[in-house]
């Protein structure tokens, strides 16, 4: 799936996106961090644009490739730090609340 079309499915998503980047960034978290916990979200989230996106700024980032094939699971892989790993649980905490209806 493209940028376009993924706007298309969820016209709200690129904007919510970019603002919670922008909170991301304002926040001066470690890019590499936001991007790592980033991919999990959008995995646990079935989102493949997203994933495939993710994964390719990691790359750029010049992640360890390494930890984007270990990335599911982290628990196991012992590369990544006590910081990272706390980060990752974290997100996985929040991608898994239940949400109201």
């Amino acid at each position: 799936m493209n940028l376009e079309d993924f706007s298309k499915l969820y016209p709200a998503a690129p904007a919510g996106l970019r603002n919670l980047s922008a909170a991301m960034k304002k926040a001066q978290l470690d890019l590499t961090l936001t991007i790592l916990i980033k991919i999990p979200a959008s995995q646990m989230n079935s989102c493949a644009f997203c994933t495939q996106f993710h994964l390719s700024m990691a790359r750029k980032l010049g992640v360890a490739q390494a930890k984007l094939d270990l990335i599911a699971v982290w628990r196991d892989a012992r590369l990544f730090s006590a910081h990272e790993q706390a980060s990752l649980a974290w997100t996985e905490r929040l991608i898994a609340l239940p949400t109201s209806t």
